[in-house]
């Protein structure tokens, strides 16, 4: 062992008392320095993760089996504190896996659905006008009878941005 290995071995307490003042005293610098660093790293990171969870897959799993009533917990007051936030990712996310794509033409109002005008693009609707227009998995016919309620495109957004 190097001398500064057995110096760190023998003074691990100091150490650790040194870095707990540090990091109090330069908090927001480390916190800049971090997100900048995380920003420029991000593809480095999203691979070092993805490699992670594939070796501790494991020790993951069990963490979640005896952690998951804290973890419902925690995701339930989130989605309580960010309903607008959590509509949103449950939009972009099943536009995802439908191959579509999630363009927002208009800003969430609360009780708000989104729906796909066309492929691309989504518009913003009272969730009660969505779902009385429901043709299952007839995209086209339920776009066509949504896009009658409103009499077009251009209605629909501006008589959604009123409500």
């Amino acid at each position: 062992m190097n001398n500064s290995r057995v110096w760190r071995t023998a003074h691990r307490k100091e150490i650790r008392a040194y870095r707990k003042v540090y990091n109090a005293a330069h908090r927001e610098e480390r916190k800049t320095y971090n997100k900048a660093w995380r920003a420029a790293h991000r593809e480095e990171k999203k691979i070092y993760q993805k490699a992670y969870r594939v070796v501790h897959r494991k020790e993951i799993k069990a963490y979640r089996v005896a952690h998951r009533g804290e973890h419902s917990a925690c995701i339930k007051t989130w989605n309580a504190a960010h309903p607008e936030k959590r509509s949103a990712i449950g939009g972009r996310s099943k536009a995802k896996r439908r191959n579509y794509e999630y363009n927002v033409l208009n800003d969430y109002f609360l009780g708000a659905v989104g729906h796909h005008v066309t492929d691309t693009e989504v518009v913003y609707i009272p969730g009660n006008v969505h779902v009385s227009c429901s043709y299952g998995s007839q995209k086209e016919k339920h776009r066509k009878k949504v896009m009658s309620l409103y009499g077009g495109l251009e209605n629909m957004i501006q008589g959604c941005l009123k409500v």
